[in-house]
């Protein structure tokens, strides 16, 4: 549905909103069930406002000590408002920037996961199919989540040591002191360049490769067909980062973007790339169900998965 002088709402534009209502949902419930609440966290005038709420006769039958899109809606944007509401079912999912810095400043990490997607993981740019280092590669590479085998086509860089923390302050130096302000931003420096600079331009095959190596065990890489490996590797009940997932989803929309040109994307690494979104599948919705991003998102991997 489209607002007037805005296009169409987009599927993955519902998919963030709906995840992003859901998360702050959540968070607002982990500081309600807290104990205590230090007098000077960001959230500390919510709460009471929220336990206000809940002293009701009507929430104390209904809904009781459970922070609801309601309380939401009420606490952190104003009486009368409605919004969490919608964005929590999708019919809306542009929250404006004020929206977002206001919750934001209350509930810490609400709009890195709206902007860039859960866990610092650039989900929502992956699904909309916008790959660009920017919007895609950098953030990948600071979450920390980029499949550690890059590292065999990049030697240079320990990207899972290097980036796992690499937006913290509580890094730890060889010498087990904290690195400065200073080294803290020459290291995200040079994390931002590497990404910018050399991972979009490795191979699409190449990162293919990479991607499939990681995920498959390396007892079951010889002799064995991926789609066999694959399904061995479920079995045994492996887990994957949701790194590999977005990764995944990016390559099979850029191997869209080149219409499945051979010179590109070769058809034996199209045919790698499907098994791998379909042994992704199962594994996506442990995702799904922890941050509310529903079957949807499932089906589109099954639909990128379809024609490789």
């Amino acid at each position: 549905m489209a607002t007037r002088g805005q296009p169409a709402i987009e599927p993955w534009e519902q998919w963030r909103a709906i995840a992003w209502a859901h998360e702050v949902r959540r968070l607002a419930q982990c500081k309600m069930d807290q104990v205590s609440l230090p007098a000077k966290d960001p959230f500390a005038a919510c709460r009471k406002l929220i336990q206000a709420r809940w002293a009701t006769p009507q929430r104390r039958v209904k809904n009781p000590n459970e922070v609801i899109m309601t309380d939401l809606d009420e606490v952190l944007l104003g009486s009368k408002r409605t919004d969490f509401y919608h964005y929590a079912n999708g019919t809306k999912a542009r929250p404006r920037g004020n929206t977002l810095n206001q919750v934001d400043s209350v509930l810490p990490s609400t709009k890195m996961f709206f902007d860039v997607g859960p866990n610092g993981v650039p989900l929502w740019a992956a699904l909309r199919g916008q790959i660009t280092p920017e919007d895609f590669w950098e953030p990948l590479v600071k979450s920390g989540q980029v499949t550690d085998t890059l590292e065999l086509f990049l030697e240079d860089m320990d990207w899972q040591e290097e980036g796992r923390h690499a937006p913290r302050r509580t890094l730890i130096g060889k010498r087990g002191t904290k690195l400065t302000d200073h080294q803290m931003d020459i290291l995200s420096g040079q994390i931002a360049y590497q990404s910018l600079v050399r991972l979009p331009k490795l191979p699409w095959e190449t990162l293919v490769r990479a991607l499939a190596l990681h995920m498959v065990p390396v007892e079951f890489r010889d002799e064995q067909s991926l789609e066999a490996s694959m399904v061995e590797r479920q079995t045994r009940d492996l887990t994957l980062s949701m790194g590999d997932t977005v990764l995944a989803i990016a390559l099979a929309h850029q191997a869209r973007v080149y219409r499945f040109n051979p010179e590109f994307c070769p058809k034996e690494a199209c045919e790698d790339l499907r098994n791998i979104l379909e042994g992704l599948i199962p594994i996506w919705q442990r995702w799904a169900d922890t941050y509310h991003l529903g079957t949807s998102i499932a089906d589109e991997i099954k639909l990128l998965a379809a024609p490789l």
